[in-house]
């Protein structure tokens, strides 16, 4: 396997055995290849364009060496991955009824299909390892009591279908050494050694020489064995092995070539985080704005004071270096306000529930929206990163803050925006198998857990009970006070805030007047 980078330049003889020219709008006048995803040629020869993040070197000493070293190993596992991931991709914007023109894809896509078909057959259908024998009083099988066994309860529904176990007499069973499963047994090693998609199987396999000489014809020597099956699960183990070896003959040939890339990986990436962070009820109110922006992702979470319904927002983004990505963080300021803005007057039931948690309606306060940007990073050696630690606060990039009046947290014209970044790899696994409720809580408390912890490094609070005395002083002070409080109507007090060492003014206010507070630490 060849392997790549987005954005790299490519050499002529590269493009010309790689790239056909159904591609070809992919590659620059430079020769920089500008796509990810997968490339079958003529000759059997895959290639893989790996996504910019990866790095540099990485590409370079794959590419370099000859050996099969647990880097090829680890690259044709993520090859199936990358495929797998374009494939959910484009298969759900058919499913939202959008046009995938941000995929290219041919027809059919043999090879890498195969391989995935006979690793779900064998995940389907693994109780076929597990059968237990039945005893069957009946020498001839066709002669067998039906009614009296369906009766009796001796078989079991799997998969709605109903079974029968294997029987003693030889002609109903079916053995650990059958021939089918045994060829299954051998094709999955195979596939587990050189890609490491899934584990060893420990069931019966086919000898070196049993399997070679099968090799030799084997589309013929397979349906041949299949007028000795008649379950249709065995029937269906049969055209999922024609289907492997028929991908296998045609690459000892002429094959015809193969791709499934996108121009778009970013897009990519977007829905991969998308289906991690964002809640269907808030996408579908608050992703599109009426002046023309997208929010990238919007889900309601806990707040930094004490509510359940506050509101979060993200932006994906995918760049090779993040130094780049602060450019766009006017663009997350608008987001923000036009969410709190919309939220404000709108009369959805959404929206109503929500006011709260945005604008308090005593000194019409605005609470702070939490506003980041997620960046995809893979280590510089992939194969030995720390799988544990996928998601993490970007340290390097100091978080962005817009504001109109200074020292003033409650204003709507006050925003922040911290970084997080998330491992691509781990992240394109969670995306095929699915993430849990609790895996998603657990991320998005992180993310509020560094939002507090930005909030008590930059602002001290204090809260005040709902009294008279205190109600009377901002609205006597109104123009002061404006942006410092808010109303927190869950447990009727009021929240003050200030930046670090600038509340010597209002506090001396309070105090003239005889009002005292309680410092306040988020939790």
């Amino acid at each position: 396997m060849r392997v790549f980078l987005e954005g790299q330049a490519i050499t002529e003889s590269d493009i010309h055995e790689f790239i056909p020219m159904e591609l070809s709008s992919y590659v620059t006048k430079d020769k920089i290849i500008n796509l990810v995803g997968y490339i079958k040629n003529r000759n059997g020869r895959m290639c893989i364009v790996l996504p910019k993040v990866f790095s540099d070197e990485f590409v370079g000493n794959f590419n370099n060496t000859n050996e099969d070293t647990s880097s090829k190993n680890w690259l044709d596992s993520y090859a199936i991955l990358l495929y797998r991931i374009l494939k959910k991709y484009d298969s759900n914007l058919r499913l939202k009824n959008y046009i995938s023109e941000k995929i290219d894809r041919t027809k059919k896509v043999g090879t890498l299909d195969a391989i995935l078909d006979l690793i779900g057959y064998y995940n389907k259908h693994s109780y076929l390892y597990t059968l237990k024998k039945k005893n069957s009083n009946s020498v001839n099988p066709m002669n067998a009591n039906w009614s009296r066994l369906i009766v009796k309860g001796t078989g079991r529904f799997i998969d709605d279908e109903l079974f029968f176990d294997s029987f003693l007499n030889s002609k109903w069973r079916y053995s650990e050494e059958d021939f089918l499963l045994m060829l299954l047994n051998t094709e999955i090693n195979n596939i587990a050694q050189r890609y490491g998609l899934i584990k060893k199987v420990e069931g019966a396999i086919l000898s070196q020489k049993d399997y070679r000489n099968f090799l030799k014809k084997p589309l013929t020597l397979l349906k041949r064995a299949k007028r000795n099956y008649y379950r249709d699960d065995f029937l269906k183990l049969y055209k999922a092995l024609y289907g492997y070896y028929s991908q296998c003959e045609i690459q000892n040939g002429k094959s015809e070539i193969e791709y499934l890339v996108t121009g778009s990986f970013q897009l990519v990436f977007e829905d991969m985080v998308d289906d991690l962070l964002s809640t269907e009820e808030m996408v579908d109110t608050f992703k599109y704005n009426k002046d023309g922006k997208i929010i990238d992702h919007i889900y309601s979470y806990k707040d930094a004071f004490g509510g359940i319904g506050g509101v979060y927002i993200g932006d994906s983004k995918y760049y090779k270096d993040d130094s780049d990505i602060a450019g766009q963080r006017w663009k997350q300021y608008s987001y923000a306000r036009n969410v709190a803005n919309y939220i404000s007057i709108s009369a959805e039931p959404i929206c109503i529930r929500l006011k709260r948690f945005i604008q308090d309606d005593r000194v019409y306060g605005y609470y702070p929206i939490p506003n980041f940007f997620i960046s995809a990073y893979v280590e510089n050696d992939p194969i030995i990163s720390d799988s544990t630690v996928f998601f993490k606060y970007n340290d390097i990039q100091k978080p962005c803050k817009t504001q109109v009046y200074e020292n003033r947290l409650f204003d709507r014209d006050t925003q922040h925006v911290l970084y997080f970044q998330i491992n691509l790899i781990h992240l394109g696994n969670k995306y095929l198998e699915g993430w849990t409720v609790e895996q998603k809580n657990l991320i998005k408390e992180y993310i509020r857990s560094k939002w507090i912890s930005y909030l008590t490094e930059n602002y001290e609070f204090w809260v005040f009970d709902d009294t008279v005395d205190i109600e009377t002083f901002i609205k006597s002070y109104y123009f002061d006070t404006y942006g410092k409080f808010v109303y927190d109507a869950n447990n009727c007090r009021y929240i003050f805030a200030t930046e670090v060492g600038k509340g010597g003014n209002i506090l001396s206010l309070l105090n003239m007047n005889s009002i005292s507070g309680t410092e306040y630490c988020l939790s």
